[in-house]
């Protein structure tokens, strides 16, 4: 027989043990295909009977429609998966596979072939019905957009398949291969948001960008694929540009990796493994590591109330960790004569846990008192928000680049981190800083600052505000601003609306800055600013979008009863305004 030959007959193998596995699968193929066929026109059909919206509203529930027979087909892949494995979890079944005239990979390739296009075939009428639906209302870049959601759902199909078939083939039982699925596919993101949530409660200062919502998709390709699949969606809705996640991005490459993997191990794979908690004895190291960090979390919360550093936090995470390598470790050997290896994994686990809790309940190596050389500063960009202290920097942020005035800043930035063990007590206000460096690097923190913090500690900033003028960017074209005014002594349902001018907005505004008050003592009166047009140079560094209502922006100046000559300004200039609305 030639190599031809050979090869040809190998791959005549494979395609009847693919034809033979779809053909066992038909029945979950048969009722996911059902269940896709009967969801998609659930609620276009409701909408059209409830006379709502037009006909793009019905291309937008059709689309809303479509995603759920996504995760349907998801849904039967992941079933498929489990079912065209679990040979491998029976030994006299496995026997009976292994003596197919197919090699193990041939086998392995086959099945996972079977498990992609069994749970891919269900979504395939719906989406050629969304497409003729979006079609028929003339919305042609929905319907395309429907036919590039079916390529996206193939690809997230394969991931799928590639990862589960993974842990069933590393498994010796059924159950085990199921908790390491679920354990990594959930536990992993819940374990990156855990330490997200203490770094950034530990780590003063920290930006709350660090970390975006994708950040937590990369950890699992559940999520990944369903992140993907609603990004999809929802740029066709919005009728935005789509980009592919970088959690996407991140699995194919490690599906890549998974499946030449699976392919190395499938050909050492025993049968004697079968019945056995595990075929390989790293799985059950990770699993075990891996929820004995989560244990100790889970334990320190308890039995502490709280996720920050404490001697008690650690103890208990400990106790934690070490009880649920017990507990695994004895369900994995079925007797509790061998769980010494799980105990010392479950040890060293928790013990780096908490070593970690340390590292950053105490500074995370000096992150939370570093501040930039000011020699090595070119420029810094500021905001106080959320604060009466000054109405300017609550506006819009200020850039400043004289070295007298960056050291007055850095001055304040240490003020703050000195204090933010009160800080944290009252974290109403906040204060953004970016150090443009000259090397071009960007040294940026977001600190939480309490209301009744220091009240001299920002006045340092306050030559710098009057010198740089930022009102001059004020409002806008308009020569009138809308302004109400909400006082104490007003009386319940009596509110008024004036239209001022924008240098008597402005006055108001420079008067507030100057007279900026934090004692814990006032009387607020606050007064609303509108058809204010804000060109804010830290609105992309931040990430902060402008502050509007419908179609006008808003700024706010917060008065007390000590801000005396603000207040008299404010009187002189209702006399003179053209009182608009009044509501009784």
């Amino acid at each position: 027989m030639t190599s031809t030959q050979l090869s040809d007959r190998k791959k005549s193998a494979v395609l009847n043990m693919f034809l033979f596995t779809l053909n066992k699968n038909k029945a979950v193929i048969i009722l996911g295909s059902v269940l896709n066929f009967l969801v998609l026109p659930i609620f276009p059909t409701f909408s059209m009977r409830e006379n709502i919206g037009s006909n793009g509203y019905i291309s937008e529930i059709t689309l809303a429609a479509l995603f759920a027979c996504f995760l349907i087909s998801m849904a039967a892949t992941l079933i498929l998966t489990d079912l065209n494995f679990s040979f491998m979890h029976t030994k006299s079944s496995s026997d009976l596979f292994f003596a197919v005239p197919l090699t193990r990979r041939g086998l392995f390739v086959s099945r996972l072939l079977a498990s992609v296009v069994g749970g891919f075939v269900p979504i395939i009428i719906p989406t050629v019905s969304a497409f003729l639906i979006c079609l028929g209302d003339g919305r042609n870049s929905y319907a395309y957009g429907s036919l590039w959601f079916l390529a996206l759902t193939l690809l997230t199909g394969i991931m799928f398949a590639a990862v589960c078939s993974f842990f069933m083939l590393f498994a010796g039982r059924n159950f085990e291969a199921m908790v390491s699925f679920v354990v990594f596919n959930v536990g992993l993101p819940v374990l990156a948001l855990i330490v997200v949530e203490q770094i950034t409660s530990n780590l003063y200062g920290i930006p709350y960008t660090t970390f975006e919502n994708e950040f937590y998709f990369a950890f699992s390709p559940i999520l990944s694929g369903g992140y993907l699949a609603f990004s999809f969606m929802n740029s066709i809705m919005n009728e935005e540009s789509f980009k592919i996640p970088v959690s996407t991005i991140i699995w194919v490459s490690l599906t890549v990796v998974i499946f030449i993997i699976s392919l190395i191990f499938a050909k050492k794979r025993k049968s004697e493994s079968a019945g056995s908690a595990f075929a390989h004895k790293l799985m059950p190291t990770l699993l075990i590591g891996l929820a004995s960090i989560l244990a100790g979390f889970l334990f320190g919360f308890i039995f502490t109330g709280d996720a920050e550093f404490s001697y008690a936090f650690v103890t208990f995470a400990i106790i934690g960790g070490l009880l649920i390598a017990t507990v695994l470790g004895a369900i994995f050997n079925r007797n509790f004569k061998n769980v010494g290896r799980s105990l010392l994994i479950g040890g060293v686990s928790a013990a780096l846990y908490s070593a970690f809790v340390i590292i950053i309940a105490t500074g995370g190596f000096g992150y939370v008192t570093r501040t930039p050389d000011i020699e090595k500063v070119e420029s810094a960009t500021y905001l106080v928000g959320g604060s009466w202290y000054n109405a300017n920097t609550d506006v819009a942020s200020t850039t400043i680049t004289d070295k007298k005035d960056i050291e007055k800043l850095l001055t304040v930035n240490k003020n703050v981190i000195e204090n933010r063990v009160l800080n944290a007590n009252d974290d109403t206000n906040t204060f953004y800083v970016a150090y443009k460096l000259k090397n071009g690097k960007t040294f940026e923190r977001w600190y939480s600052v309490c209301r009744y913090f220091d009240k001299n500690n920002f006045a340092l900033l306050d030559g710098i505000e009057n010198k740089m003028n930022n009102l001059d960017f004020a409002f806008g074209s308009e020569e009138n601003v809308r302004m109400y005014v909400s006082a104490p002594d007003m009386g319940e349902g009596k509110e008024t609306e004036y239209l001022i001018t924008r240098e008597q907005a402005k006055a108001l505004v420079t008067s507030a800055a100057k007279e900026h008050k934090t004692t814990a003592d006032y009387t607020e009166t606050r007064v609303y600013l509108y058809n204010m047009v804000i060109d804010d140079e830290g609105e992309e560094m931040f990430k902060r979008s402008k502050r509007h209502s419908g179609t006008y922006y808003e700024t706010v100046i917060v008065l007390t009863e000590k801000s005396t000559k603000t207040l008299e300004l404010l009187e002189e200039t209702k006399k003179s305004a053209i009182e608009e609305t009044v509501y009784e």
